[in-house]
């Protein structure tokens, strides 16, 4: 009897408890791996907000000095002095004696200073276009930028978009990006202060980034606010805004 008793196997609710652990454990593996996975994605996220910035920053700096270098070298045109002078005499004589003398003198001076316009105000540039223009194109999805011109980053000009910011990304992203002049995309809040009262909407600017990355319809932010100073100094925020950055 004995030795029958001590070769008995699992009862069943000690099977049940074994299942229930194993089942318990693999979804916090699985709650933990998706964790992990949303935060590296979001690490994209991060980085590119930092790259719009310091392309802020560079396009400012760079219209400051394009500025200042056309200031000190704009053309100058300046009027050439002129003077004029005619003389005319004339005698007549007709059944009688007729003298007649004319002396005429025209003197014209003319003097004119133009300088040249240029471009003196070295703000912000304009806003961009969200890349990609759709967030179908980035949900539980990566999107390859398109490099052709007009297209993606290669759209704006010198004072608009992404041309004048120089900022591009050409690996795929899972992120839509945009650079904004006149306050953020999306109600956020400002970390630590925010933009000084009484300063013109238009010398703010804002980089966000949105994403889905589960495809479950909830989009997640991340957006760093700055402004431009009225020294023409660009300052941002200390750290990025994030809203559902999980998601």
């Amino acid at each position: 009897m004995a030795s029958r008793r001590n070769k008995r196997g699992f009862t069943l609710v000690e099977l049940m408890v074994v299942v229930l652990i194993i089942g318990v454990l693999s979804t916090l593996s699985v709650y933990g791996v998706n964790k992990y996975l949303a935060t590296s994605k979001s690490a994209e996220a991060l980085t590119n907000i930092g790259g719009i910035a310091r392309a802020v920053r560079a396009a400012s700096a760079r219209e400051s000095m394009s500025s200042a270098l056309l200031n000190a070298n704009a053309a100058t045109t300046s009027g050439e002095t002129s003077t004029g002078s005619s003389n005319g005499n004339g005698n007549g004589n007709d059944n009688g004696n007729g003298n007649g003398n004319g002396n005429g003198n025209g003197n014209g001076n003319g003097n004119g200073n133009g300088a040249t316009v240029v471009h003196t105000v070295p703000g912000l540039c304009d806003s961009t276009t969200s890349v990609p223009s759709s967030m179908s194109s980035v949900t539980r999805k990566k999107y390859q930028p398109n490099p052709a011109s007009g297209q993606d980053y290669n759209t704006g000009d010198r004072f608009t978009g992404w041309r004048c910011l120089a900022f591009s990304i050409s690996i795929p992203q899972y992120y839509q990006y945009r650079y904004k002049v006149d306050g953020p995309p999306v109600d956020v809040t400002l970390p630590k202060g925010g933009t000084p009262p009484g300063l013109s909407s238009d010398s703010t600017w804002s980089a966000s980034a949105q994403g889905d990355i589960d495809g479950d319809g909830k989009t997640s932010w991340f957006v760093l606010e700055g402004y431009l100073s009225e020294k023409g100094e660009i300052v941002q925020a200390p750290s990025v805004a994030t809203q559902d950055p999980e998601e």
